[in-house]
């Protein structure tokens, strides 16, 4: 679960010092980003009524939860948008009903109940998402009026706060729902406001000792391919009646070297500074701590993200655990900030499927981040941007000598042999006694390198370990 404390705004902690310079980007953003967020306000409670309307059972629970905070916050803003005495205007912030709205909503959406309230989730997405907007915009008039705001907690200035409420409603919400383009619009505005301040400030957050590092001297972990996939050489175009013929339908991998190397993000996300220096640095995204889920997930700005890759690139040994400390995985990072899709158009084998079911997902971690043995219910076309990843796969016939966890279990689709990183455990040996029937399974191995990709058939069983810092874009389809 991503952890995020409540907006509620009583209590005695600061809400910590505003830069001059995010003064004046605060100052220009407050409008558009106040219009921006009265009308996803309107777009959600539109949704609402034609709910209420064709199901005939009155207002959705989420849109009666969320009444008393749109209420307090419309009266708070049309106060606000005249600035007459805005000392006044932050002393009635609608803080109870925000942060009531918030617990509500967050606790009904973690609640565990299940495909049966499918329906009902998704009003409770949206009432969240209308509560970060109405935060973001509180947040960034308190900026505008340089006032200090007791705001829990206070961890950040503001506007970065504010920009993480943004894109934790971005995560949690989706992209698609009533309210998104509101999220999107204002996420946008307040992360390329916060870039203009920190260059205006000369604003260095320790992120420049990733210029100085010489990262083309860290070699990246050794393996040795064992059982080579089968592949098309660079240069050698895999023909669509081809791949649907001799792979698609027969669920046979293939590996295209350099399927992908024209691609904008080959050349341009593998440079730190592009992360760094651009509004992309200041946007939160959920780092997967642990692949278990027992640490579940940490929101962290993509700078301060890209900061604990490069450390561990030139660290002797990759960080301990299969997460490598922090490890941007599955995430549909490209409908958070559609502005990165530009960089990764949609491979022509990916468009098998029908329209509107394609699931795009970012893997983006150091050096030495471990995705264990397991199997997945869509095709999938895995394409390496940046950095290096080992890739062993094994087909469904397989499947007896992999040990497959319980049907019950949460992972089901997971291998239940430890240890969960296969190399390790090989080297180690401690397969050979626990596990024996893993060591006569048939496999196929490749190693990719940027601009490389792999289609990886539905079924097929697959460990991943990332050899060097590493992005991935995974598309999946069925």
């Amino acid at each position: 679960m991503v952890s995020e404390s409540s907006c509620n705004i009583s209590g005695s902690a600061s809400g910590g010092s505003v830069p001059s310079a995010a003064a004046a980007c605060a100052s220009e953003a407050w409008q558009d980003i106040l219009l921006c967020s009265l009308q996803g306000l309107q777009d959600v409670e539109a949704c609402w009524a034609q709910a209420e309307e064709s199901s005939g059972s009155g207002r959705p629970a989420a849109a009666l939860a969320a009444a008393e905070a749109l209420v307090a916050f419309r009266r708070w803003a049309a106060a606000a948008t005249a600035f007459a005495q805005p000392e006044l205007h932050v002393n009635k912030l609608p803080e109870a009903a925000l942060g009531k709205l918030h617990d509500t909503a967050w606790a009904m959406l973690h609640s565990g109940r299940g495909d049966a309230a499918k329906g009902e989730l998704s009003h409770w997405r949206e009432a969240f998402a209308a509560c970060c907007l109405m935060c973001c915009t509180i947040w960034v008039f308190a900026a505008v009026t340089e006032a200090e705001v007791p705001v829990e907690p206070a961890d950040l200035p503001l506007l970065p706060r504010a920009l993480k409420r943004l894109d934790l409603g971005l995560i949690v919400a989706g992209p698609e729902g009533p309210g998104s383009d509101a999220l999107l619009a204002a996420a946008e505005q307040l992360s390329n406001g916060l870039a203009m301040a920190a260059q205006g400030g000369g604003e260095e957050d320790g992120q420049q000792s990733t210029k100085r590092r010489r990262r083309e001297e860290v070699p990246q972990l050794s393996v040795s391919v064992q059982r080579p996939a089968r592949e098309l050489p660079r240069g050698e175009a895999l023909g669509l009646e081809h791949f649907l013929l001799h792979h698609l339908s027969v669920r046979s991998p293939v590996v295209l070297r350099g399927g992908c190397e024209a691609w904008p993000a080959v050349a341009r996300w593998a440079q730190p500074a592009f992360w760094r220096d651009s509004a992309l640095g200041h946007r939160f995204v959920p780092v997967e701590m642990d692949y278990w889920m027992s640490e579940g997930f940490r929101l962290m700005s993509l700078r301060e993200f890209l900061r604990h890759c490069c450390d561990a690139e030139v660290l002797d040994r990759p960080l301990p655990g299969l997460s490598g400390g922090g490890y941007l995985a599955q995430h549909a990072l490209l409908d958070q900030i559609p502005s990165l899709a530009a960089d990764v158009p949609t491979p022509d084998l990916a468009l098998c499927g029908p329209k509107g079911e394609l699931l795009r997902q970012i893997f983006f971690g150091p050096r030495g981040t471990v995705t264990p043995l397991h199997h997945d219910p869509y095709e999938n076309i895995f394409c390496q941007v940046v950095g290096a990843k080992y890739l062993r796969l094994y087909p469904p016939a397989e499947s007896h000598r992999l040990y497959a966890r319980h049907a019950q279990d949460t992972l089901s689709n997971n291998s239940a042999m430890e240890p969960a990183d296969l190399l390790e455990g090989e080297v180690s040996g401690s397969y050979t006694d626990r596990f024996p029937e893993f060591l006569k399974a048939a496999f196929v191995d490749v190693i990719l390198e940027p601009g490389d990709q792999l289609y990886l058939p539905r079924g097929w069983w697959h460990y991943v370990k990332s050899l060097s810092m590493s992005i991935s874009v995974a598309f999946h389809f069925n």
